[in-house]
């Protein structure tokens, strides 16, 4: 056979093995497509469940921190000047707190700090609000979010001290 039949035989193959290529690939990207296509929702929902697990963890991070801190705040005797000089700190080093408020069984207040203006110890009476009251039965309390006056928001947190006190931050 003539060279030129080899040269255009192997021109040939060589068209023939591009297009299947060409074909294998369209195909491959199709496939992968629909694929993609009918599991967006599934993996749409798995991402956005991932998320709500760091949500939460972040949350129950930030609360545990803030109830550790108001723990730590109630083993100290809140008519010794070196409390007051805590709370100062505590609220200085964490922002989150605008306010600590330590109450006693009766509602009276034994110390209160606030970075300004006073929500939890501005109260009408602290022994008929719903955090002391949930206190008093030896509860943890949060509150949902409130709306803030700096277009924030904060929540209110009280837990029982270590000697039949409440803090509240």
């Amino acid at each position: 056979m003539p060279p030129s039949f080899y040269k255009s035989l192997r021109l040939q193959m060589m068209a023939w093995l591009g297009t299947l290529l060409l074909v294998v690939f369209i195909v491959t990207g199709y496939m992968v497509y629909v694929f993609l296509r009918f599991h967006q929702e599934s993996l749409w929902s798995m991402y956005l469940q991932d998320l709500n697990r760091q949500e939460v963890s972040n949350i129950t991070s930030f609360l545990s921190v803030c109830e550790r801190v108001l723990r730590t705040i109630s083993v100290l005797n809140p008519e010794d000047e070196s409390a007051s000089a805590v709370v100062q700190q505590t609220l200085k080093n964490y922002i989150a707190f605008k306010e600590i408020l330590w109450v006693d069984d009766s509602g009276k207040i034994l110390l209160h700090q606030a970075t300004g203006a006073p929500i939890m110890g501005n109260l009408f009476s602290v022994h008929q609000s719903l955090w002391f009251q949930t206190a008093l039965r030896g509860e943890r309390y949060f509150s949902s979010t409130q709306p803030a006056e700096d277009d924030g928001f904060f929540l209110l947190m009280a837990i029982p001290g270590e000697r039949g006190e409440w803090l509240s931050g």
